[in-house]
């Protein structure tokens, strides 16, 4: 039974690097609850061992490469993700300008970082893509006066995203507490 688990584990570690090339340690945490902190560092270390990842503990990062490019919208746009557990029911990489998409309630969900300066790029590069399905667009920001200058369709929430994974939601008129908080 242990092991069975540990595999399914590891596999599921293994799927969401292939997916999105790093993740924090605390990501892979709040991934993986089930694994109690000690398990995960020994998980770590011996895949680190076998040449399956690269765990950089000065950056507290994990990759499958050594020479994989960390992209910190990436790690931001996980975060955003994290934030939707447990209800997530499935996620995925997606393709510029959208970072990931996840399922949660029923509902799906798009998270979209715009560096600063690049909203005028971020605009009409999201405004071309299908909303047939009514996405919410969750969209992360460096800074909120960001938020006057984005305008397409089905924005949901703006978000500022720290380095610790801690997120600050914020709607066209100021700060919010986002529903699916208190539905979870």
């Amino acid at each position: 039974m242990y092991h069975k688990r540990h595999e399914q584990e590891t596999a599921e570690l293994l799927r969401c690097l292939s997916l999105y090339q790093c993740l924090t340690y605390g990501q892979i945490m709040r991934l993986l609850p089930e694994l109690k902190e000690d398990i995960l560092s020994g998980l770590l270390t011996r895949l680190e061992h076998q040449g399956r990842i690269c765990y950089n503990r000065l950056t507290d990062t994990v990759t499958l490469y050594q020479d994989t490019v960390i992209n910190p919208d990436t790690l931001a746009g996980i975060w955003v993700l994290l934030d939707f557990l447990p209800q997530v029911s499935y996620h995925t990489a997606s393709s510029y300008p959208v970072i990931l998409t996840f399922f949660a309630k029923d509902e799906i969900y798009e998270v979209i970082s715009v560096p600063s300066e690049k909203e005028l790029l971020i605009n009409h590069a999201v405004s071309t893509l299908p909303t047939a399905e009514h996405p919410h667009r969750l969209v992360i920001v460096e800074t909120e006066s960001q938020i006057s200058k984005l305008d397409f369709p089905c924005i949901t929430a703006f978000c500022r995203v720290f380095p610790d994974g801690t997120i600050q939601y914020y709607k066209k008129q100021g700060v919010t507490t986002p529903p699916w908080i208190e539905e979870f």
